[in-house]
């Protein structure tokens, strides 16, 4: 399957320490075979995303989904890309989040783009 880039962007999310956000870059693909979308989420700070996974859930729900009438918890699965910031090792492990039954589930994957 082809995946294409539908939509880029980088964005800021609370953490812990309010004058530190947390910053990511996030590329939603084309959608699978199951009619979800596939988003791409690689950290830009030093802060965890997998660690403040909610808040991003709600920022992006509200910033992004909310405005295609698409439902993170129905249509979406995240992949969080392993590694340190601004670093391109080229692997391809991803933690995978989604929602499964009402909660949220978080597993190693390969995820290739």
């Amino acid at each position: 399957m082809s995946t294409e880039v539908l939509f880029e962007k980088d964005m800021l999310y609370p953490t812990d320490n309010s004058i530190e956000p947390g910053c990511i870059h996030i590329r939603i693909l084309s959608p699978d075979n199951r009619s979800r979308l596939p988003v791409l989420i690689q950290a830009k700070s030093s802060h965890s995303p997998i660690r403040y996974i909610d808040s991003i859930i709600r920022l992006m729900q509200t910033d992004i989904f909310d405005r295609i009438f698409v439902d993170i918890r129905k249509n979406v699965e995240l992949y969080i890309k392993k590694g340190q910031p601004g670093e391109d090792s080229g692997g391809n492990t991803c933690i995978k989040v989604y929602y499964k039954d009402g909660e949220l589930v978080e597993e190693e994957v390969e995820f290739q783009v």
